[in-house]
C-alpha cells in the first residue's frame, strides 16, 4: 500500500490540540512527541517506512488523514523501536522523572501497559458511552469508553483495537480500532500475531 501524502501532517513540534479536554492521557500526546524529537530527533523520518508494513497489516484502505494521524501516533508510541530500545513508550517511562509531573509518570506506565486484541461488540449503554467487550484472544470482559466521534460509525460486531487504562481506572481506545467480519478473524490473528497482549494487573 502506497503512503499517501498525508503523513506530511506528521510535524510533532508543531501539533496542537485545539479543544483540550478532561482527560490527562490525551492532552499530554504532543508532550511525549515533543521529548521524543529531542531525544530521538530523526526518529519521525526513519521510522515512515516501517509504518507502512504496518498498516498493510490491516488490510483496510486507509487514507483518512485524521485516521492516520493518529494510527501512527499509536504505533509510533507503542511498537516502533529506536536502537537500544524496546519502544519509544519504553524509553520514556525509564526517563520520564525529568521530564514530566507525577500524573504524568502514572499516564506513561499506563500507556505503556497496554491491552491489544480483536474483540467482539457485545452491547453498547444506552447513554451510548461504553462499549461492552468481549476480548476474543483472552476469553474476557471488558467495558471502554467510547469516543464521541464513533458512536454512528461502529458497523461491525468485530474490531481491533489497542486498549489502555486511564488515571482514573476507566479504560480508552488508544488510537483508532477497525471493524471486521467474523470471517476475517483468521487473517487478524496472523498479521497481528506479534503484536496481541494483555496487560499487567
Amino acid at each position: 500500500m502506497e503512503i499517501p501524502s498525508a503523513l506530511s501532517i506528521f510535524k510533532y513540534n508543531k501539533m496542537k490540540i485545539k479543544n483540550k479536554d478532561q482527560y490527562l492521557e490525551n492532552n499530554i500526546i504532543p508532550k511525549l512527541l515533543n521529548v521524543i524529537n529531542k531525544h530521538f530527533p530523526k526518529a519521525e523520518e526513519k521510522s515512515i517506512p516501517y509504518f507502512a508494513k504496518e498498516i498493510e497489516k490491516y488490510n483496510k484502505d486507509i487514507t483518512d488523514k485524521g485516521i492516520l494521524f493518529y494510527l501512527f501516533i499509536q504505533w509510533f508510541l507503542l511498537k516502533y523501536k529506536p536502537k537500544g530500545h524496546d519502544s519509544l513508550m519504553s524509553f520514556l517511562s525509564i526517563n520520564s522523572n525529568r521530564e514530566f509531573t507525577s500524573l504524568e509518570i502514572n499516564a506513561i506506565k499506563n500507556m505503556q501497559n497496554y491491552r491489544c486484541s480483536i474483540f467482539k461488540i457485545r452491547n453498547i449503554s444506552k447513554d451510548n458511552k461504553t462499549l461492552f467487550l468481549e476480548d476474543t484472544l483472552h476469553k474476557d470482559s471488558i467495558e471502554v469508553n467510547m469516543p464521541e466521534m464513533v458512536k454512528n460509525n461502529i458497523t461491525k460486531k468485530i474490531i481491533l483495537a489497542i486498549v489502555a487504562k486511564r488515571l482514573d481506572g476507566s479504560l480508552y481506545f488508544f488510537g483508532p480500532f477497525f471493524g471486521y467480519d467474523e470471517k476475517e478473524i483468521p487473517l487478524l490473528k496472523n498479521n497481528f500475531k506479534d503484536d496481541f497482549r494483555k496487560e499487567n494487573k
